[in-house]
């Protein structure tokens, strides 16, 4: 029994080549050179590049023809020849559809994460989604089963750079850290956090388009000036009306000139000018072409359900309630009572974050006495490694001579510690081998 090692130490030492005569089958039959990563816990994504050395080159393992049965296509990686130097990169996806308005969002990718988020919406039920600030928090989100997540800019910048929510975080930090958060989970939708757009109309449709070639399900884009901050703080400003309604309206072009995201219109008018203007610019949003309407730091419940009686366009448009924890200017309500004054989805911005804030602080008093976290508050080592996947990310690499349609053929392992024999390999319809520290 040999362990797989982990990630970081895989060796750039590769199987032999194959013979002279299986290279010449390979030519005859026109057939191309392919390798696959299996990752037990994620059979239908290909694995990240990040999880590969960047020095590694892949080399090709005969596999008898016929022997391999058919499997989900997006299985697979495809890797250059074995005569490149360039390192792993995923299978290209499918580009983006282009078109306009409602045709173009009509065709968007087949199981997308926005697709998700549009088929919750239309059903019964209010959708409650807890802030994420990092892939692990956004996992443990997906694993208890909350309809969707928000990547909080708030906590995002807290966690990120140790930093308040002042418009100090940058339009490629947030975008790494949702990428992060794609890979770390599977299926749940995320809206992300774009704040003002990261400054004018052109930058608007840029960061839209951005959001939606990470994975995003959906983007905030907020009438504020910059740099911006908290919703809940004094001392805000937005920007004009109709400032404001040309971010919106570059942010459903971008929407309609194909990414696959879905708009969600902010307004802080409320607090920097008045009720009246924060409803009249919800309205304008509509107008715009939002998907989703969103005031922040309503003051009262009068206010909440003014929101969602607005007239026009905006009384289809689905309506987004932020609980606050902890003092916000928004009175906290249940969900029930929240679904039934009109809104669709609610946020709750703070909780894990606040919750990690207060146990890091109680574990640090604990262990300034020697006292660590007990097993209440810590968990045991397997609790840990089974809330970051370690005990099923084990990888096997099945490098195969077989046709275009390879990704069909591979199957996972069942024994992810031990190394097949050459009769298990024929037998399984490939060849594998793991990756071990003394390879």
């Amino acid at each position: 029994q040999i362990a797989p090692a982990p990630i970081h130490s895989l060796p750039t030492a590769l199987p032999p080549p194959p013979s002279p005569r299986a290279e010449e089958r390979c030519r005859n039959a026109n057939r191309s050179l392919t390798w696959h990563v299996c990752v037990r816990d994620r059979p239908d994504r290909s694995l990240p590049p990040s999880a590969v050395p960047a020095a590694a080159t892949m080399r090709l393992l005969s596999v008898p023809q016929g022997s391999l049965s058919g499997r989900p296509r997006s299985w697979a990686a495809v890797a250059p020849p074995r005569s490149s130097t360039r390192s792993f990169r995923p299978a290209p996806a499918a580009p983006s559809p282009r078109g306009a308005g409602a045709a173009s969002r009509a065709v968007a990718t087949a199981g997308s994460r926005t697709d998700t988020l549009r088929r919750l919406l239309r059903q019964d039920g209010i959708l409650k989604g807890p802030c994420c600030h990092d892939a692990l928090s956004a996992r443990l989100i997906e694993r208890a089963g909350f309809s969707f997540t928000f990547m909080s800019g708030f906590c995002t910048s807290a966690a990120k750079l140790g930093a308040p929510d002042t418009g100090l975080i940058s339009y490629a930090e947030m975008l790494d850290q949702g990428r992060y958060i794609m890979e770390a989970t599977k299926t749940i939708p995320v809206i992300g956090d774009g704040d003002t757009g990261y400054g004018n109309a052109m930058n608007v449709k840029r960061t839209v388009r951005g959001y939606a070639q990470a994975g995003f399900a959906g983007i905030l884009i907020e009438d504020q000036v910059s740099p911006k901050s908290c919703g809940h703080v004094r001392g805000k400003r937005v920007v004009s009306r109709e400032e404001a309604v040309l971010r919106i309206r570059a942010a459903a072009d971008a929407r309609d000139e194909g990414a696959d995201i879905l708009i969600v219109a902010r307004t802080d008018a409320r607090q920097a000018v008045s009720m009246d203007e924060a409803m009249a610019r919800c309205a304008a949003f509509a107008d715009a072409g939002a998907d989703i309407l969103f005031v922040d730091a309503l003051e009262s419940e009068a206010e909440m359900a003014q929101l969602c009686t607005l007239g026009g366009k905006a009384a289809a448009l689905p309506k987004m309630a932020n609980m606050l924890e902890g003092g916000g200017k928004t009175p906290m309500m249940r969900p029930e009572q929240l679904e039934k004054m009109g809104f669709k989805l609610v946020a709750y911005p703070l909780s894990l974050l606040g919750v990690s804030i207060r146990a890091m602080e109680t574990a640090l008093e604990g262990l300034k006495d020697g006292v660590p976290p007990g097993p209440r508050q810590l968990g045991s080592f397997a609790d840990i490694q089974a809330a970051v996947g370690f005990p099923v990310r084990f990888f096997c690499v099945m490098v195969c001579l077989t046709g275009s349609h390879v990704c069909r053929t591979l199957q996972p392992c069942a024994r992810p510690n031990s190394i097949h024999t050459r009769r298990e390999a024929v037998q399984r319809g490939h060849a594998c081998r793991f990756f071990t520290s003394d390879a």
